[in-house]
């Protein structure tokens, strides 16, 4: 441009370049997309061109807001050029931006996919274990699995080229179109940047100004869940579970639900639904207690629940008995109480264990962390079966300190606590804790039969790395 160039034509030329970063912003996304769907396209049954297609239009809604949130400061900086029409700040905030979002987007996009392999989702709810979880553990995992070295110089290569790349896009400087808006009046100029600045707000809200803007809840366009979890970017699936985990967090999200507050009331609506009558005071366990008479049984001496790290009960089924995967399990279902209708608790190991020892349901919060968990909650299984006369022992194959684990399974009414630590010296371990053999021996030599007791059990050997030698321990592939 020269210094003649009318202010509102640099305005306009400006903010044609910040499309143009637009565009290669969104050409990444769509391409990490694609990327993710080829990558784990065996989880899929089948994968149609309708759905295909579905899913990539709806997934540009996403991009396109996304990458205009990313060009905001070059598209912002614009008006700059009214004040000092010569400026080239706005080059170097859309160069800035570029490598800024490259430098964030590409580490990101490999730790969606790494996340994607572990839990068969983009970034969700569980990201948060991270601060609570055992970070030696996690890190000793992704060191065996993923060589972090290896994938670090990569990572380090691509955004180098993803740099040029930039450079070389952003270089392009669209010489017919330069020309022709040098050739429109300030008029002309000044209403095609209005209408491009209206249409830079259109991006941001997913490509609508009076529609409604893109939401998570659009997000599920196809009959196949790989497809639909492909839908969001890894920055628009960060942010949800962001603002998600912010909400739950605070009163918002309660009041949204349940705006008067009074637990009472609510109770009683729902001993009203099951035609039960109203309790007038604010004992609230008694309002919750359920008297269940069951089956005429003997009552066992020592009962055993068992949490089997990542483990799904499809092998214990009696259509799938034959294949022998797991005959050991398959005889605790004959011999012990096997309920074939489950659903499980929580798609994670610390929700679906706080679920189990509290009887409380998954909300995603990390209850074992949580103030009002410092004394048994009413539905707690371990001070319930405590008061029947039990001894209650809780048994983890790994390391208390994961999850604040000792002093959570004690302040829900446990006796005794016992982690990995306890059971064996520390060859004979690896970062997660000790192997499911000696747990379970550890665990039956603390059983007394003179009293009976209660055992909850958390293993940990069905876990990554997966580094246990089956033909060593007895279990050859055959």
């Amino acid at each position: 441009m020269t210094i003649h160039t009318p202010r509102s034509t640099q305005l306009l030329w400006s903010w044609a370049r910040d499309l143009h970063l637009i565009l290669f912003f969104i050409l990444f996304l769509q391409l990490f997309r694609l990327l993710l769907i080829t990558t784990f396209s065996a989880q899929a049954a089948a994968i149609t061109a309708g759905d295909l297609g579905r899913v990539l239009l709806t997934g540009l809604r996403f991009d396109i807001s996304t990458a205009t949130l990313w060009a905001l400061l070059p598209i912002l900086g614009g008006f700059y050029l009214l004040v000092q029409p010569q400026s080239r700040i706005n080059e170097t905030l859309r160069r800035f931006s570029g490598r800024l979002f490259l430098l964030i987007s590409i580490p990101l996009a490999a730790a969606d996919l790494i996340y994607f392999d572990e839990y068969g989702d983009q970034f969700d709810n569980r990201i948060f274990g991270i601060i609570h979880d055992d970070t030696t553990a996690i890190l000793i995992t992704l060191w065996k699995s993923y060589h972090p070295v290896l994938s670090l110089v990569f990572t380090l290569l691509l955004i180098a080229l993803g740099w040029r790349l930039c450079h070389w896009w952003l270089a392009w400087q669209w010489t017919p179109l330069s020309q022709w808006l040098r050739q429109r009046s300030t008029v002309t100029a000044s209403l095609l940047a209005t209408g491009l600045f209206i249409f830079f707000v259109a991006l941001l809200r997913g490509g609508t100004l009076w529609g409604e803007p893109i939401r998570l809840k659009h997000a599920f366009v196809a009959q196949e869940m790989l497809l639909n979890r492909s839908v969001l970017n890894p920055h628009s699936a960060l942010r949800y579970t962001i603002a998600a985990r912010l909400s739950l967090e605070s009163s918002t999200s309660l009041e949204t639900f349940w705006p008067e507050g009074d637990l009472t009331t609510a109770l009683n609506e729902v001993r009203k639904q099951r035609a039960l009558p109203p309790i007038t005071s604010h004992n609230l366990e008694q309002g919750l207690q359920v008297v269940a008479h069951g089956p005429k049984w003997q009552r066992a001496r020592h009962i055993f629940l068992i949490l089997i790290e990542s483990h799904s009960g499809w092998t214990v089924m009696p259509r799938y008995r034959s294949l022998q995967f797991s005959p050991g399990l398959s005889e605790l279902a004959d011999k012990g109480i096997y309920f074939a209708n489950f659903l499980p608790a929580s798609s994670g190991t610390v929700g679906a264990l706080n679920t189990l020892i509290t009887g409380l349901p998954e909300t995603e919060l990390n209850l074992n962390y949580e103030p009002t968990a410092l004394k048994p909650f009413a539905s707690s299984l371990a001070q319930l079966l405590h008061q029947e006369g039990m001894r209650t022992r809780f048994f983890y194959g790994g390391f208390l300190s994961w999850q604040r684990l000792d002093r959570f399974a004690q302040n829900q009414g446990f006796d005794e606590i016992y982690g990995g630590g306890q059971m064996a010296v520390a060859q004979e371990t690896n970062e997660w804790g000790v192997r499911d053999r000696q747990l379970f021996d550890f665990i039956l030599s603390k059983l007394d039969d003179n009293q009976p007791s209660f055992n909850f059990i958390l293993t940990t050997t069905n876990h990554p790395p997966y580094d246990l030698n089956l033909t060593a321990a007895g279990f050859p592939f055959t």
